[in-house]
């Protein structure tokens, strides 16, 4: 299972900001704080996203809003797979491009620079509530998933009062947030034709577990 450590509720978030909005302008001031606060990924946080979506050596492997590449590179360490970090920070970018068996590209969320069926698994890693046109972005994942490709999104429950804490204070330091319940998002993955179930973690985290039809 994948940990979501206590320590999360308070530090800023090391996945980025897919929504576009002034992210050019915020980009000098945010990058170093979002590159210290990486450093929380562990490579016992890759061994259990590669045990938990079955990763082998040869699959493809797309992590959306992966910043600087930290749990991008110990989730290839841990399976063999090749991994490709998706974010709209240019210097979170470059910092994941130079990492062993990452791969990193500039781009948004909602309108992925892949082809159809390019990977196997998607990752939105304390990610997903920061992307703005978030149906664009389940469509786009469905899209360059190959069919029976795998979706893991591990989010907070805003339902929970330390959740709720968090992403003001994230709304406070200048990110977007949307966030949902485990059903709502659920919901919006299975209109995009990605079917899934929803495994409660630790206090308020929770992680959908889907497949690409």
């Amino acid at each position: 299972m994948l940990v979501m450590r206590k320590t999360l509720a308070g530090r800023a978030r090391s996945h980025r900001d897919q929504g576009g909005r002034n992210v050019s302008t915020r980009a000098s001031k945010s990058s170093a704080r979002f590159a210290k606060a990486s450093e929380r990924w562990t490579a016992s946080d890759g061994a259990a996203i590669t045990a938990e979506l079955g990763l082998s050596a040869g699959s493809s492997v797309l992590d959306v809003g992966g910043g600087t590449g930290v749990l991008a590179r110990h989730v290839a360490a841990a399976s063999g797979c090749s991994v490709t970090v998706l974010d709209r920070d240019p210097l979170a970018v470059e910092t994941a491009s130079s990492r062993s068996s990452v791969s990193a590209v500039l781009g948004d969320a909602a309108a992925m620079p892949f082809p159809d069926a390019s990977f196997d698994a998607a990752l939105f890693i304390d990610a997903f509530h920061h992307v703005a046109d978030q149906r664009s972005a389940v469509c786009e994942t469905a899209r360059v998933l190959r069919p029976g490709g795998l979706v893991l999104v591990a989010e907070r429950d805003p339902a929970y009062f330390a959740a709720k804490l968090t992403y003001t204070y994230e709304r406070m330091i200048g990110e977007s947030v949307w966030a949902h319940t485990p059903e709502a998002l659920a919901e919006m993955f299975r209109d995009a034709g990605i079917e899934g179930e929803i495994r409660m973690g630790t206090g308020d985290s929770y992680r959908f577990v889907g497949v690409r039809k």
